[in-house]
């Protein structure tokens, strides 16, 4: 398919690096694609920034079928202009497109109207240390239809918005939040989607963390409550002992970065790495007693496990409602780790 290309009448003036918050300003275009089922997805267009046309009654607004993706293109110090592992985000929005019923992207096409995009946006890109241009792939369900059932029309669409930091803190560390009380996911539910629904959950404990003076929320397990999931918009490891520890996820489905900080670690101190992979489920005890296996393909995994949490009152970390003492955290671990993932010793 060829990608059209509507030239705005007017073009925004570019705003300073140093005054760059997060997700508040656009820049000139957007890439939009629609689907129907007799003509799948057509008529991809970069077309000017602006409002998208749509019935009340499209399905997106009542029942949440929506997903989306969030990726960066960075300036280097030449002036290039380069993204960060871009397919792995493409695959995941396809993984959660599956998950709520959404038909497939060709992920070479929308990689390919990615590029093109950016392309004719690069000026926006700022250069900064600490900033990048932010990228926002979402894919909304369009029927205008008052029914419970997976829509038949869909709208893809990317904008993109130079950013600094997120968090109000900048780059300094920020105050975190244990709630026993709120979850985010449970088993069997769409977690490991990037859908709309799943941070809508989050906001009434996120809220509650903020009016303490804190700035993102630590998520529980949904059953037992004690296990540690994940933390907010960040990823979260542990260094217990010897070891460097994430909260277990489906291999398929963590998140890159976690893989990409084992690499860079791996790149810079091989010596200190023996990388252990098996298609079973792996005990603590037993990971050295596996043959470490030379598979590129599972370079980066690292111990994925249940990691219970445990409070002792001594510090600033608050953990459940906000009527309880302020606390800090313990870890503890137990021998688990989730069938197919892969295991990172890392040696004293």
């Amino acid at each position: 398919m060829d990608i059209t290309f509507t030239k705005a009448e007017t073009l925004k003036d570019h705003p300073e690096d140093s005054s760059l918050g997060f997700g508040t300003v656009f820049t000139d275009y957007m890439f939009n694609m629609d689907y129907s089922p007799e003509e799948g997805w057509h008529n991809p267009r970069i077309e000017p920034y602006g409002p998208i046309a749509m019935d009340p009654s499209s399905m997106v607004l009542h029942y949440g079928q929506a997903i989306f993706e969030g990726l960066k293109a960075y300036r280097t110090a030449s002036g290039e202009v380069q993204l960060f592992r871009p397919e792995d985000n493409l695959s995941r929005l396809n993984k959660s497109g599956n998950m709520l019923c959404m038909p497939e992207l060709d992920e070479a096409f929308i990689f390919k109207a990615l590029k093109e995009l950016i392309n004719i946006e690069k000026d926006w890109v700022p250069s900064a240390p600490g900033t990048s241009l932010y990228i926002r792939p979402t894919i909304i369900a369009t029927d205008p239809y008052i029914g419970l059932r997976s829509s038949h029309t869909y709208r893809v669409f990317i904008i993109l918005s130079p950013v600094g930091a997120y968090y109000p803190e900048g780059f300094d560390p920020v105050k975190i939040w244990v709630t026993t009380e709120y979850v985010r996911a449970v088993r069997g539910g769409v977690g490991q989607a990037k859908t709309a629904g799943n941070y809508a959950a989050s906001l009434y404990a996120t809220n509650l963390a903020n009016q303490e003076g804190y700035t993102q929320v630590m998520w529980l397990d949904g059953v037992e409550l004690k296990y540690v999931e994940e933390v907010g918009s960040m990823n979260i490891f542990f260094a217990i002992g010897d070891e460097l520890i994430s909260a277990h996820c489906d291999l398929d489905m963590c998140d890159r970065y976690k893989k990409t900080l084992f690499d860079f670690d791996r790149y810079r101190r091989p010596e200190m790495y023996q990388l252990i992979a098996s298609t079973t489920a792996l005990s603590l005890e037993g990971a050295s007693e596996q043959t470490p296996s030379s598979s590129p393909t599972v370079a980066g995994c690292l111990w994925q496990k249940r990691i219970p949490i445990v409070c002792r009152t001594r510090s600033s970390l608050r953990c459940g409602s906000r009527s309880e003492s302020s606390t800090a955290l313990t870890f503890r671990t137990v021998p688990s780790a989730r069938p197919g993932c892969a295991s990172m010793a890392v040696s004293p």
